[in-house]
């Protein structure tokens, strides 16, 4: 039976998230509880909604896509930020985006469906 977490989407975020959180770790004390605490909340809204949206009905589906889609835009916003302050370099930074930009690619594409 094919559920949520088997969805591309859902292991794009997941994934994600896990390097996400490693990343963190080695983030200065100052930004780890601050900067970096809003961005993995960020990425754990994206994953929540794309849960929320596979286990909703029909008609409820959009609404957790269109808040997968607002969180994706502000952890984009967020890993900018981060890049900026050089808490992650060029690399890593452009890995998350093209990351970013794929799952948003996929929730556009996932609520033109319905």
């Amino acid at each position: 039976m094919y559920t949520i977490n088997d969805a591309p989407i859902f292991q794009l975020i997941f994934g994600l998230l896990k390097d996400y959180h490693t990343l963190r770790g080695k983030f200065l004390k100052t930004e780890k509880y601050t900067l970096g605490e809003k961005t993995e909340d960020a990425l754990l809204a994206v994953l929540i909604a794309v849960v929320e949206a596979g286990h909703a009905k029909k008609e409820w589906k959009i609404s957790h896509i269109e808040t997968a889609l607002a969180k994706t835009e502000l952890a984009k916003i967020l890993f900018r930020l981060t890049l900026e302050l050089k808490s992650m370099n060029e690399k890593q930074y452009l890995n998350v985006q093209s990351r970013l930009q794929r799952a948003a690619q996929m929730l556009g594409g996932w609520r033109r469906s319905i």
